[in-house]
């Protein structure tokens, strides 16, 4: 996979938790503020996907944030 590539993935998911995903839980405003701490690098991919409570999501993320 090409930076580019992984660039493009990311965004479509990261996209996808806010305008999807966020909608259906309690706290959006939360959702919002993990993804600019992962943005950010305020915030690592484990404690990002731990705090989203879906640790399936540490392989996937951990491929492409650093890309």
């Amino acid at each position: 996979m090409t930076p580019d590539q992984a660039k493009v993935k990311c965004r479509k998911f990261l996209s996808f938790l806010l305008e999807d995903y966020a909608k259906h839980i309690a706290e959006p405003a939360r959702v919002k503020a993990l993804v600019q701490g992962l943005i950010d690098e305020r915030i690592n991919e484990v404690d990002f996907s731990n705090q989203l409570q879906k640790p399936c999501l540490v392989g996937f993320l951990k491929v492409l944030v650093p890309l």
